[in-house]
This record gives structure tokens, C-alpha cells and sequence, in this order.
């Protein structure tokens, strides 16, 4: 199912998932289904990569890993629940993409080495409700993850602007 993004493009997340559809999906013809609005844990699917959970990324060197979603009712992060194959964080200011690949290689070394990145609290409020996420910076050269820009790939060939 894909949406009409003209009238969602405010909603949090989406001007991410956006840049991946048109600078990823579209540009190199892959045929997806868009299930953010469906299942938690991931955003897309395609027969190619499996399922992709879309995240942000500030171009700051690093990304954070959700450990606790709600940390009062010992609701884990997506780091430990998404059943995603693939997270793909996206920097809407570069339109980079960085691709870090969920499998069981990636689960071993995060269960071995979370632990030397300082656990971090952001506190959220909605209708009176206050709540509290935790999460871990991990800088990316810790990572075995790759990077993709479709301005890159048309500069190194030539190709036309669309």
C-alpha cells in the first residue's frame, strides 16, 4: 500500500521514508510495499532486501540505538525488538543513507559491546503523560555499515538529475 505523502508529509518519520522511495527504491527500480503505517518495527518491504526500518540520522558521525522505549513500563527498544533485516538511517539534510544490516553477526557484537556506550535519557510528555527512552550513541566507524547518496552515484556516472 503506498500513501498519498502530499497529506503526510509532516508526520514524524516520513520525510525519511520519503528519501528512501525516491533517491533508493524508485531510483534503482525496486519494487516495494510500504507497511509503516501496518507493523511496528519496520517500514518497507521489498524482495531484494527483506524489511527496512527507516531511522533518522543528523550527519553527526554517529547513530543512536534505541534501548528503551519506555523505560517506566520496561518497554525495550527497537535495537533489541525490530525484526527488520535491514535499518537504514537517513540523513534528511544530505539525503545520506546509511545501511547497517540486522543479523544475528550484528545482534552478537551489539550484546557484546553495548555496554561501552554511555546509555542516554530523553524525556517525553503527551496528555500529561511523562515517559522515558534511553538510548546509546554508537559512532559509525564502530560499524560494519555502508553508505549511499544517489547524487554520488549520478556524479560518478554521468548521470542526468531527476
Amino acid at each position: 500500500m503506498i500513501r498519498d505523502f502530499k497529506n503526510d508529509i509532516k508526520t514524524k518519520g516520513r520525510p525519511a521514508e520519503l528519501i528512501f522511495i525516491q533517491d533508493f527504491l524508485l531510483f534503482f527500480n525496486i519494487k516495494y510495499l510500504d507497511v509503516s503505517q501496518q507493523y511496528k518495527g519496520y517500514d518497507f518491504i521489498t524482495d531484494l532486501f527483506g524489511k527496512i526500518d527507516i531511522k533518522p540520522y543528523n550527519d553527526n558521525g554517529y547513530i543512536s540505538l534505541e534501548t528503551w522505549s519506555i523505560f517506566e513500563k520496561t518497554i525495550k527498544g527497537w535495537i533489541d525488538t525490530s525484526t527488520a533485516n535491514w535499518f537504514v538511517f537517513i540523513s534528511i539534510k544530505t539525503r545520506t543513507m546509511l545501511f547497517l544490516r540486522n543479523d544475528l553477526k550484528f545482534k552478537q557484537w551489539w550484546l557484546s559491546n553495548k555496554d561501552r556506550f554511555f546509555e542516554r535519557e530523553q524525556h517525553s510528555s503527551n496528555n500529561g503523560q511523562i515517559w522515558t527512552s534511553k538510548h546509546r550513541n554508537v559512532p559509525i566507524q564502530e560499524l560494519v555499515a555502508s553508505f549511499y547518496r544517489k547524487k554520488d552515484v549520478q556524479e560518478k556516472y554521468q548521470m542526468p538529475a531527476f
